[in-house]
C-alpha cells in the first residue's frame, strides 16, 4: 500500500509463481514511501469505498498474522500480528513454510516458528500484539471456529476484534449493514414475474 496526502494508492499483486514473487512485485510496488498493506488497513481501505469497489471485491494475503503455542505460563494462547513478528517478511514467511514441506508427517498446515521467538511475540518485543487465552475462547461458543457470529457475538469476539483492528466495530456494522440490503434486494419479487409463473385466480 502507497500512501498519500489524499487517499492511500493501492493495488493487489497475484502471480502464477506464488506468495514469494507476488510479495516482490508488491514491494516493488510500494517502493520507500509505501508498504505491503495488513489486515486493518485493508478494512480501511473497505471503509473508505462500497462493495463492488475493489477493496471489497478482492482478496489478500496481508503482513497479518496469527500464532498459536504454549505461553511460558503454560496456556494456550493465540497471538494476533499486525506487520510484525517473525512471519511478518518475506523471509520470515519462507522460513516458517519451508518446514511444511521438510517436515516428514505431510499432514502439517500452515508455518512454524521456534518457541523463543513465539515467546517474544508474546512478551511485546516485535511491538503491540493481541494476545486469547484459546482454552477461555473456545468456552464462548459450541462449535468455536467452524461456526457463523451474528453481528452482536462479532462485535464482542476478541479473535474477530483482533483480526480486523481498530476500526472493527464500524467495520461490522458497516458490513452487516450490505449485507442485509444484499437479502433485501435478492428477496424483492417483480409483480409481473410472479403472475407470469404463479397460478393466480
Amino acid at each position: 500500500m502507497k500512501t498519500s496526502k489524499q487517499l492511500p494508492q493501492a493495488m493487489g499483486f497475484f502471480h502464477r509463481d506464488g506468495l514469494p514473487a507476488a510479495w516482490k512485485q508488491a514491494a516493488q510496488f510500494a517502493d520507500k514511501d509505501g508498504r505491503i498493506a495488513t489486515l486493518p488497513e485493508i478494512i480501511a481501505a473497505r471503509l473508505a469505498t462500497k462493495p463492488g469497489d475493489y477493496p471489497w471485491e478482492t482478496y489478500f494475503t496481508t503482513r497479518s498474522a496469527e500464532y498459536i503455542g504454549t505461553s511460558r505460563q503454560g496456556n494456550r494462547i493465540l497471538i494476533v500480528a499486525h506487520g510484525i513478528g517473525p512471519m511478518s517478511t518475506l523471509d520470515g514467511v519462507t522460513k516458517g513454510y519451508r518446514t511444511k514441506f521438510t517436515h516428514q508427517n505431510h499432514r502439517i498446515q500452515g508455518g512454524r516458528i521456534i518457541g523463543p521467538k513465539f515467546w517474544d511475540l508474546e512478551a511485546g518485543k516485535f511491538g503491540d500484539v493481541s494476545i486469547i487465552d484459546l482454552d477461555e475462547y473456545c468456552k464462548r461458543y459450541q462449535y468455536p471456529f467452524i461456526m457463523s457470529l451474528r453481528l452482536s457475538e462479532a462485535l464482542t469476539d476478541p479473535i474477530v476484534n483482533a483480526r480486523l483492528g481498530p476500526q472493527a466495530e464500524e467495520y461490522l456494522v458497516n458490513h452487516a449493514r450490505h449485507a442485509q440490503l444484499w437479502h433485501q434486494k435478492q428477496a424483492t419479487v417483480d409483480p409481473g414475474e410472479s403472475t407470469r409463473y404463479c397460478d393466480v385466480r
